[in-house]
């Protein structure tokens, strides 16, 4: 059985301090099915830009996403409106969190075992 393609969309906002680590924590290693990781940003005033144009170098599964209405609701919306595929996996990540090693993998894999829709799980924030 062929994995559904994933899409993550981390919703931010002058995240300099965090981008880096949460795009990390998700990539690598790179999970096993396709990814496309959308990094929707709301008007960043620091660093947040170049650090996504250094991450794309690293990442070609990374785009950039101008936010306008700078609510992360509207981010992912517009995400899935631009990105999202049909049948596919909804990641939404928080920008202050490192994910575990495989994440992206797990949530798949709890998705398909259980027939679940959604999955949610608990989080501690930076």
């Amino acid at each position: 059985m062929t994995e559904p393609p994933v899409l993550i969309v981390i919703p931010c906002l002058n995240e300099e301090a965090h981008l880096r680590a949460v795009v990390d924590s998700l990539l690598n290693p790179l999970p096993a099915m396709p990814v496309q990781l959308v990094i929707a940003d709301g008007g960043s005033t620091d660093g947040t830009r170049k650090i996504a144009e250094d991450l794309m170098q690293c990442y070609p599964q990374i785009i950039w996403l101008d936010n306008p209405k700078r609510i992360q609701a509207a981010a992912v919306n517009l995400a899935v409106e631009r990105y999202g595929r049909a049948g596919g996996i909804l990641i939404r990540a928080d920008a202050h969190n490192v994910y575990p090693p495989h994440y992206v993998d797990m949530l798949s894999a709890d998705m398909q075992s259980t027939g679940a829709d959604s999955v949610t799980v608990p989080m501690t924030t930076i």
